[in-house]
């Protein structure tokens, strides 16, 4: 009698064992939100100020987020390469050379997407990438320069 209780639950344990190991795993690369790091490892974490200081030297701004997301609204003069569909080595190479300084953002803090592709440019090759960490809400918050859409104003 207590075997027959048992029969469920082995079975699920059998069904739970046969899946793939990776049913239960979301690959770090393709993980979107979450608590983003503090640093990259090769790539220079800065502030909102250092930020402002690269725009307003024309270095590049990478806007990693959802092409939906860039087109409601954005730092001014930002470049959309959503990390899912956008951004390649090619697409970035289009934007700046291995040696040429470049930002890589995303919405923010709770935002996984930028450093991701931060890392992606170093493996890439690229020498000079800044990780704005605090990304499009840490910009908007300080008041700084975007386009938004007439719908979001």
């Amino acid at each position: 009698m207590h075997l027959l209780r048992l029969i469920p639950h082995v079975f699920l344990l059998a069904f739970v064992l046969a899946l793939p190991t990776d049913s239960f795993a979301v690959s770090k690369s393709t993980k979107k939100d979450g608590i983003a790091p503090l640093s990259v490892k090769g790539a220079v974490t800065i502030t909102t100020e250092e930020a402002l200081t690269l725009w307003q030297k024309k270095v590049p701004f990478v806007d990693v987020r959802p092409a939906n997301m860039y087109k409601d609204a954005h730092i001014d003069g930002a470049i959309s390469l959503p990390l899912t569909g956008g951004l390649s080595k090619q697409t970035l190479g289009e934007i700046a050379g291995p040696n040429d300084e470049v930002v890589i953002h995303c919405r923010g803090v709770n935002c996984m997407m930028g450093s991701q592709a931060s890392k992606r440019a170093i493996k890439w090759g690229y020498t000079k990438v800044y990780y704005y960490r605090v990304g499009f809400k840490g910009w908007k918050k300080d008041g700084l320069d975007i386009i938004e859409t007439a719908s979001k104003k």
